[in-house]
């Protein structure tokens, strides 16, 4: 238990018998650690900056908003893992925050530089080039999970501009009604070079997916993540199953893309590269999904150390989606993992218990019975 401020600190362990009405802990307050935080923007101190501070082992968190010089301070904190974030006072959204976890063993101090980098563009027809006005323009932390994205629309000379980016990786497109410019993985760089992008509309391609399995495994809508060439994920989308067993996708970019494929009762499926185009179908292949756990003694209380990873009988790695991202690996702790939607057959399971333990691990799984794996 922690109570920023007070400066005193507590922590303690809880077990609650099943059946028990009410469970009386003792905890002894101590003087707590101290946590300095200094915001700065452009390398100056960022005054009222927003600063959240989260601790993982008690799921609490804690506000501040930065003075003149910047800076906020906890105090009376436990000795633990932290995820702090700081985003400038007028933002609205998570997409400027600046992040950093730390593990707190005492007094502390420690600096967040908020994200400084500028995009500029312009859209155009890519026919002939002229500026597109009011077209919608969004942008993607392409290692956010698609939760990190901003859009906005271009003026009268097709021009666009996005403020207070972090440096990195981003996913870059626009559209306007029926037209659409294929997505751009561009990094954003410190010395501001390359970014400035040209964005270029042209008619959007549909594709069309068929499913083939037994019915019961239909959904109502297909849950799929859509793919670059390069296996990258980019987008999501859920059109409604129709009774046919088709679905399709609208306003697709041009060029060759994947898709994969995931629900509650089927195997997940992951396939491509397709080209979308009127008259292109991709079957989607649905057989019952299988479920694995995995259970790891000696593992910590506190946190997920641990990553557990499958691969089916072609060597494939087996992911899953999180947003628009695809995860390769599982993290588990104390409690072990559970993964569904695996495929039925052998597989082969490779574990890291993150305190130098590995194991890799032969399974077949059968849909009618999950599959325990103890190590």
């Amino acid at each position: 238990m922690t109570e920023p401020d007070a400066g005193l600190a507590a922590t303690g362990t809880l077990e609650v018998p099943k059946g028990a009405r009410e469970v009386r802990v003792e905890l002894e307050l101590e003087p707590g650690f101290s946590l300095e935080v200094l915001v700065r923007s452009g390398g100056a101190p960022a005054q009222g900056a927003r600063i959240s501070l989260f601790e993982r082992s008690a799921f609490a968190r804690f506000d501040r908003v930065s003075g003149v010089d910047g800076r906020v301070h906890f105090e009376g904190l436990s000795s633990g893992r932290y995820r702090i974030s700081a985003r400038p006072g007028g933002a609205d959204v998570l997409d400027s925050n600046a992040r950093e976890e730390i593990e707190l063993a005492g007094d502390r101090s420690i600096v967040l530089d908020l994200p400084d980098a500028r995009l500029t563009g312009t859209v155009r027809r890519s026919a002939d080039r002229v500026p597109v006005a009011e077209a919608e323009v969004w942008i993607v932390d392409a290692t956010s999970g698609g939760y990190h994205r901003q859009k906005c629309h271009t003026g009268p000379d097709g021009e666009f501009a996005f403020e207070a980016l972090a440096h990195g990786t981003w996913l870059i497109g626009a559209r306007k009604g029926d037209a659409a410019a294929p997505e751009q993985r561009l990094e954003l760089a410190a010395d501001g070079s390359g970014n400035d992008v040209e964005l270029l509309l042209e008619s959007a391609s549909s594709l069309t997916l068929r499913v083939e399995g037994p019915r019961e495994l239909w959904p109502e809508r297909l849950d799929i993540v859509r793919l670059d060439a390069a296996g990258r994920a980019v987008a999501t989308h859920r059109p409604l199953l129709e009774s046919d067993g088709r679905a399709r996708l609208e306003s697709l970019p041009g060029g060759a893309l994947g898709v994969f494929v995931e629900g509650p009762q089927f195997a997940s499926v992951e396939l491509g590269p397709v080209t979308p185009g009127e008259g292109n179908e991709v079957v989607v292949p649905l057989t019952p999904g299988c479920r694995l756990d995995v259970r790891v003694s000696g593992m910590p209380a506190d946190g997920y150390p641990g990553r557990v990873r499958v691969v089916d009988a072609t060597g494939r790695t087996i992911r899953r989606a999180s947003g628009t991202t695809l995860l390769s690996e599982h993290s588990f702790g104390a409690r072990g993992v559970r993964l569904r939607s695996l495929p039925a057959g052998p597989l082969r399971v490779f574990v890291d218990a993150g305190d130098g333990r590995t194991w890799e691990q032969e399974v077949t799984l059968n849909p009618a019975k999950p599959t325990r794996l103890d190590l």
